[in-house]
C-alpha cells in the first residue's frame, strides 16, 4: 500500500458530528492523557479527526469459517496480526506519528467504548470501528467486548456488529458470545449456509470446542422451526444431540416438538421426512418418531413445565385430531380407561393411582426405576471422597490437629461400609437417621421418638439400624446457642438396648453421621445377604412398603449434599426408591408410651418421563411426563395411535 493515498468515507453526518464530539471530550480526558503533554499530540489528534481513511492493505473479514484441516485458531489469530501490524506501521508512517502518539490513539478509541456504554450511544463507535480499522490498532479482548455490547443495541449497526465479532474471534479464541452474534447477525441477512458453515467449523478446531452450545445452536433452530423446515429441524437437532456442550432444557424441546407436530409429522398417516434416517433416526415420521423424539429428552430432562404441556397438547391436537381441539389455556383431565384403537390421540391431564400405579385413562402401569449397579457404585464411592473432604475441612482450623494423616474421614466411612458387608445375621433392610428424628419438633433431643419409630418398624417386619453421631450417646452434651441437655436415665437404658440388640451405629466424633445412612442405602451387605433380593413385592400382604431395601427413615431434605453427590436424575431416582418421611404427634401423657407414628412411603413409582406399553398386546405405548407446578401423582399424558 502506498503510504500516501487516501480514500474518502461516506460517514453519516450525523455519525461523525457524534464521533467528533465524543473524541474532543476524550481527548482532554485525564485517563486517557496520563502523562503525555497535549502539545505533543497534535498529529495524533489530526489522524483521530481525519475523515479521509488509509485504505486498508488486507481484509478484515478472515474468520474461523474459513478454516479447514489442520488450520488452528493460533495461525490465523497470527496471520491477522501480523496483517494489522502492516497497517499500523503504514498509519503512524502517514501521520508521522511517534509510539507515544499512536498509543495515545489506541486509549482514546478504546476508552471511547466505555464512553458510550455508560451513555448508551452507538453512532460514535460506527465511525471508531472504522478508525480501529485503519490505525492497525488491536485492543485488548473486552474492548472488543464492549464494542460489540454498544453497536448490538441497535439494529442499523448490524455489519458492523458482524465485523467487530468476526474481527475478535480471528484475534482471539472464539466464544460463546461472540459465535452467537455471528451466528445472529447472518441468519438475519438470511445467510443460513454461512451460519451453519460457522458452526460446522468449529468442530475442526479443538480449542473451541466449548462454543458449540446450545445458546450457538438456537438461532439456526429458530430460524428452520420459524420456517417449519423438518428436514433441517431433525439435521441441527441430531448435530445439537451430539454435541458434549449442548445441554438441552424444556423451551427447545416444547420448540421442536411443536413444531414438526404442526407440520403433521407425528400423525400415523403423516409423510417420511427427507433425510431422517441420515440424521440417525430409526423412524421417519409418525408416531415411532415421536416416540425416538421423546425418549431423547427423557434423557436430558426430567419433567415437562405446564406451559410446554399446553403447547405441545395444542400443536398435536391441530394435526392429529382438530375436531377435538380444546381451548389452549386448558388441559382436559382423562379419568375413564379407553380403548387402545379408540382414538388416534390421547392427551391431557391425569392423575396416577399411588396404590396401584395405574394410569386411569389407559390402564398403562407406571415403573419404579432404580439406581443401576454404575449409578450405585458411584453413591457408594462419591459418598466416601465426600467424607473424607468433610472432615478435612471441619478440622483444618482447630488449633491441635485431630488426624495427623487427614484421612480419618475417609477411613471411617470405609469401615463402616465393610462393617455392613461383612457382618452376620440378618440384614439390616432399614437405615434410620437418628439425630433427625431424635430432634423432630424440638429443640433437645428425645430418644423416645427413636424408639416410636424403632417399633413401628419392627411390627411392620423390618429389620432397623438406627445410625447416630458419638455426640449424643453420652449422659450430657451441648446443644444450639450453648445450651446444655442431660439425658434422662430412660433415654441411657434405651441406648443400651440398642446396642445390645446390634441396632445401633454409633458415628465417631466430627465425622458427618449422613454419610452413613445415605451410604447404608446402596450398600450390598454381602455375608448377610447371601445373594437374596431383599425387594418387597407389591403383591406382599406382610405389611410392609412394596419397593427396594434398605430404605431410608428421614425427613432430611440433602440440600447439602445432592449436587454433589448425583446428578439430578440420579439423585431423584436415589430419594424415589429410598426415602421413607415420618410424622410423629405430640402427646400429653407418657411420651415414651403410645406415639402415634405416620410412615410415608418411598414412591410406588418414579417420577420420572417414561413411557409403558398400552393394551392386551402392547401395541400402544403411552407417555407420562411429570410436570414441575403439579403434585406428585398427576401426570401429562400423550398417545399417539399408530
Amino acid at each position: 500500500m502506498e503510504a500516501s493515498s487516501e480514500t474518502s468515507h461516506a460517514f453519516d453526518d450525523e455519525a461523525w458530528t457524534a464521533y467528533k464530539t465524543a473524541v474532543d471530550e476524550m481527548m482532554t480526558s485525564t485517563r486517557v492523557l496520563k502523562n503525555d503533554k497535549p502539545e505533543n499530540l497534535e498529529e495524533a489528534k489530526a489522524a483521530l479527526l481525519s475523515k479521509n481513511l488509509l485504505p486498508l492493505n488486507t481484509t478484515t473479514t478472515t474468520t474461523t469459517s474459513q478454516l479447514s484441516g489442520t488450520t488452528t485458531t493460533t495461525t490465523i489469530a497470527q496471520q491477522t496480526r501480523d496483517q494489522w501490524t502492516t497497517q499500523a506501521a503504514d498509519y503512524k508512517e502517514h501521520y508521522n506519528l511517534t509510539k507515544q502518539q499512536f498509543n495515545f490513539c489506541m486509549r482514546v478509541l478504546v476508552y471511547l467504548g466505555d464512553y458510550c456504554a455508560k451513555r448508551r450511544i452507538t453512532a460514535p463507535i460506527q465511525v471508531a470501528w472504522e478508525k480501529l480499522k485503519e490505525s492497525g490498532i488491536i485492543p485488548a479482548e473486552n474492548a472488543f467486548s464492549t464494542y460489540m455490547y454498544i453497536l448490538g443495541t441497535d439494529n442499523a449497526c448490524r455489519d458492523s456488529l458482524l465485523e467487530v465479532a468476526k474481527m475478535h474471534d480471528a484475534l482471539f479464541a472464539p466464544n460463546e458470545k461472540t459465535v452467537t452474534l455471528r451466528i445472529k447477525t447472518l441468519i438475519a441477512k438470511n445467510e443460513i449456509a454461512q451460519a451453519e458453515e460457522i458452526l460446522s467449523s468449529l468442530k475442526n478446531i479443538s480449542d473451541d470446542g466449548d462454543v458449540q452450545k446450545l445458546r450457538t445452536f438456537l438461532p439456526i433452530l429458530d430460524h428452520y422451526c420459524a420456517n417449519g423446515d423438518c428436514k433441517s429441524i431433525l439435521r441441527i437437532y441430531r448435530d445439537m444431540r451430539e454435541s458434549s456442550r449442548v445441554h438441552f432444557d424444556v423451551d427447545t424441546y416444547t420448540l421442536i416438538l411443536c413444531t414438526l407436530a404442526e407440520e403433521g409429522c407425528f400423525s400415523a398417516n403423516a409423510s417420511p421426512i427427507e433425510d431422517a434416517a441420515k440424521a440417525g433416526f430409526n423412524a421417519t415420521c409418525g408416531p415411532m418418531l415421536f416416540d425416538q423424539l421423546v425418549a431423547e429428552l427423557a434423557e436430558d430432562l426430567l419433567e415437562l413445565t405446564e406451559d410446554s404441556c399446553r403447547s405441545l397438547s395444542t400443536s398435536l391436537s391441530k394435526s392429529i385430531c382438530p375436531k377435538d381441539l380444546v381451548d389452549e389455556d386448558q388441559l382436559p383431565l382423562l379419568q375413564n380407561a379407553t380403548q387402545p384403537n379408540s382414538s388416534p390421540l390421547v392427551v391431557g391431564r391425569t392423575k396416577i393411582d399411588l396404590e396401584t400405579a395405574l394410569c386411569p385413562a389407559t390402564g398403562a402401569k407406571l415403573r419404579l426405576i432404580n439406581l443401576d449397579e454404575e449409578q450405585r457404585q458411584h453413591v457408594h464411592d462419591t459418598l466416601i471422597e465426600m467424607a473424607e473432604l468433610q472432615f478435612l475441612e471441619f478440622t483444618k482450623n482447630r488449633k491441635h490437629p485431630v488426624d495427623e494423616n487427614g484421612n480419618k474421614g475417609l477411613e471411617e466411612l470405609t469401615k463402616f461400609s465393610e462393617w455392613l458387608d461383612n457382618r452376620e445375621g440378618e440384614p439390616f433392610t432399614v437405615v434410620v437417621d437418628g439425630p433427625n428424628i431424635g430432634f423432630f419438633g424440638y429443640g433437645s433431643f428425645h430418644y423416645s421418638q427413636v424408639k416410636a419409630i424403632v417399633d413401628e418398624l419392627e411390627r411392620m417386619g423390618e429389620k432397623p439400624l438406627v445410625t447416630m453421631p458419638n455426640k449424643y450417646i453420652g449422659p450430657s452434651f451441648f446443644l444450639r446457642k450453648g445450651q446444655h441437655q442431660r439425658l434422662a436415665d430412660k433415654d441411657l437404658l434405651y441406648i443400651e438396648k440398642l446396642k445390645e440388640e446390634q441396632k445401633l451405629y454409633v458415628v465417631p466424633q466430627l465425622c458427618l453421621d449422613d454419610y452413613y445412612w445415605m451410604l447404608a442405602s446402596v450398600s450390598n451387605q454381602t455375608c448377610s445377604r447371601q445373594g437374596q433380593d431383599l425387594r418387597v413385592p407389591v403383591s406382599s400382604n406382610e405389611g410392609r412398603f412394596p419397593g427396594v431395601r434398605p430404605i431410608l427413615v428421614t425427613n432430611d431434605q440433602m440440600r447439602d449434599h445432592k449436587l454433589d453427590l448425583l446428578e439430578p436424575r440420579e439423585f431423584r431416582r436415589w430419594c424415589s426408591c429410598h426415602i421413607v418421611n415420618y410424622n410423629l404427634l405430640k402427646t400429653n401423657a407418657d411420651e415414651w408410651e403410645d406415639r402415634q407414628v405416620k410412615l410415608f412411603p418411598a414412591d410406588f413409582f418414579s417420577r420420572e418421563i417414561q413411557c409403558n406399553p398400552w393394551g392386551e398386546n402392547a401395541d400402544r405405548h403411552a407417555w407420562h411426563f411429570p410436570v414441575t407446578e403439579w403434585d406428585g401423582s398427576d401426570r401429562f399424558l400423550v398417545s399417539i395411535a399408530r
